[in-house]
């Protein structure tokens, strides 16, 4: 019998992340998910974590992603581009904003909701954790109820998902730093839980493909495929560092700011994060109980 994770750790990765509630909805079923006590992440995994803290059904969820127009979200000006110098991206990110605040709104909750606030009303319910890059010292800032008990919610998702050059940058209300997407240092954040955690962790991130990119064409496409050269190798042996722990999505090539993906390939999507984390549950036992063998040992006479 698989033992529930406490802890959910959800790569980023744009519209990749739609695999995410694939496996969701397996853990789900085979109920899973009823002793997560915080889900962590970063990008959209962290908006995903968000979703899934504030209530939102795993049926809700996926209805949604597959019929969105994730385009609305973009709020790029031509005034910003000529700007770009100055404000070190082209969107405002308002739109995104918008975004998590309806979040928020639908299942009733204040809109400048902090996570000290979330803690102490429903201490009992998941938490979240997110990361955002800060620019100034180089390394990840943490968002929860433990380091940011004052800071909003949507504050930090913003931080999380701030894509370098495309979105201007935030700055942290306490020192003034720049942060801009968590990902640019960990994609996949497991490596940030003590090892006490990571012992009743569960990663969920994305296989990603070694071969060659045949065509970049546009400004998203040359962003990510920047990006994918960075974190993807640290993302990789995090996942080798962790099997036991960590659902690979098999995602291959797709740009994970493609905007224009069909329902039939967001419901692929989903699909592929199903079969990953049914394959997951179905040979976990197994690659348990043989590291658990006791080792025969043979005597020389």
């Amino acid at each position: 019998m698989l033992i529930p994770p406490k802890r959910i750790v959800f790569t980023g990765g744009g519209l990749r992340s739609l695999g995410h509630f694939g496996v969701l909805e397996v853990l789900e079923q085979r109920g899973l998910l009823k002793s997560v006590k915080e889900y962590i992440g970063v990008s959209a995994g962290a908006l995903v974590g968000f979703c899934t803290m504030l209530g939102y059904t795993i049926e809700e969820m996926k209805q949604f992603v597959t019929e969105f127009d994730f385009s609305i979200l973009q709020s790029a000006h031509p005034e910003l581009v000529l700007e770009f110098l100055t404000h070190y991206g082209v969107d405002s990110g308002s739109q995104l904003e918008k975004f998590v605040i309806s979040l928020l709104r639908v299942k009733h909750y204040p809109i400048d909701m902090t996570f000290g606030q979330w803690h102490m009303k429903y201490p009992k319910a998941p938490q979240l954790r997110c990361y955002a890059t800060d620019l100034n010292t180089g390394k990840l800032q943490e968002f929860s109820s433990k380091a940011t008990p004052e800071l909003s919610f949507v504050f930090a998702l913003r931080a999380s998902m701030c894509l370098p050059l495309y979105f201007i940058p935030l700055k942290d209300p306490s020192s003034g730093h720049y942060l801009v997407d968590g990902g640019v240092i960990h994609n996949f954040p497991f490596n940030t839980l003590t090892e006490e955690e990571k012992e009743s962790a569960l990663g969920i991130s994305f296989l990603y493909t070694k071969d060659n990119v045949t065509e970049i064409s546009d400004f998203m496409g040359f962003l990510t495929q920047l990006y994918n050269c960075g974190f993807n190798p640290r993302t990789y042996q995090v996942q080798q560092d962790n099997k036991l722990r960590c659902i690979v999505i098999p995602t291959g090539q797709m740009s994970a700011y493609n905007f224009d993906l069909t329902k039939e390939f967001r419901e692929e999507l989903i699909q592929l994060g199903r079969d990953a984390a049914n394959d997951y549950c179905d040979t976990y036992l197994k690659k348990i109980l043989e590291l658990k063998k006791p080792v025969r040992r043979y005597s020389v006479h």
